[in-house]
């Protein structure tokens, strides 16, 4: 045998993909997207279940639920599917026996704005009757739509297009659904030529406790579970856990990449995980929206006291 011929499968013009959003309310509003390529969803899903098999482990995963002195099978679990998420975020040197020849390239975008109350209520007001809670609603979406349209866009480029097929968040987190057309069709109206989505795009509630009877779709409640342990590995790298606590312990897959990309800067473009994720923060400078990146957290001591440097 002169070739070791093995089968190969190219990723396609239009990569097809689903996002699936979360949201982090303690203190700051933070958005978390996870996108998953149509391609190997069913895979993700199989190891996700694989991993719960492990542990007997069914319960719904919750970030922020992991706490504790002893490691029980939560910890495990959430530990194992971090790991497995850094795996299906790269574009090279993945894991070829979960993934095949054809790299995972799972995407993952994080966009903070700390204070909602900054952004002026008269440009979301439509009559006088509407509540604040309304007008809340508004400022998130909007919020929604333009951390997407600046994650979408570092993400992708004209040799790596994508099609949105579907778009899942976690629940109704307010008194109404997000509405499609202040996110989707805004953003489709606003969006590059290398992002299309798929017709008649929707943003669809999806009640993320499958051991819940108002669960109605148990693939995607999963993946939102997904999202939410990513999201919340993310804010622990960033804001920084006590170094002690599990939290902390099962971060680190997520921690190890921001350290690569900190410290190889210019060179991480040659890395597995390069654009595999983004990290922003928003805010109103002069009238206008300013973008900086969230890093990985720094531990500066000031006075006496240890606080966190996020810049």
């Amino acid at each position: 045998m002169l070739f070791d011929i093995r089968k190969y499968s190219s990723i396609p013009e239009w990569d097809e993909y689903e996002i699936y959003h979360d949201e982090n309310k303690a203190n700051r509003i933070i958005h978390g997207y996870l996108l998953i390529p149509l391609r190997i969803k069913d895979k993700l899903l199989r190891e996700i279940d694989k991993i719960r098999k492990k542990h007997n482990c069914d319960s719904r995963l919750h970030y922020t639920d992991l706490s504790g002195k002893t490691e029980n099978i939560k910890h495990k679990t959430v530990r194992d599917i971090i790991g497995l998420m850094s795996d299906a975020l790269r574009i090279k040197n993945f894991d070829k026996s979960i993934w095949g020849y054809c790299p995972p390239r799972c995407k993952f975008v994080l966009f903070m704005k700390k204070n909602i109350a900054k952004m002026d209520s008269r440009y979301f007001t439509r009559n006088s009757n509407e509540t604040k809670l309304e007008i809340d609603i508004r400022k998130i979406e909007t919020l929604m739509r333009i951390g997407l349209k600046g994650g979408l866009h570092y993400l992708f480029d004209e040799d790596n297009k994508i099609e949105i097929t579907g778009f899942y968040t976690d629940g109704m987190a307010w008194c109404r659904s997000f509405d499609k057309r202040r996110v989707c069709q805004r953003l489709h109206e606003q969006k590059r030529d290398y992002i299309k989505f798929a017709s008649g795009i929707d943003i669809n509630p999806v009640f993320n406790n499958h051991k819940d009877e108002k669960c109605k779709d148990y693939d995607r409640a999963q993946l939102l579970q997904v999202c939410d342990c990513v999201l919340g590995a993310f804010i622990n790298c960033i804001f920084g856990g006590r170094a002690e606590s599990y939290k902390t312990k099962i971060a680190i897959p997520i921690k190890s990449i921001m350290e690569k990309h900190k410290e190889r800067k210019g060179n991480f473009k040659y890395s597995g995980h390069y654009k595999s994720y983004v990290v922003t923060k928003s805010f109103i400078e002069n009238g206008k929206w300013s973008y900086r990146p969230l890093k990985l957290f720094e531990l500066k001591s000031k006075t006496g006291r240890r606080q966190l440097s996020f810049f």
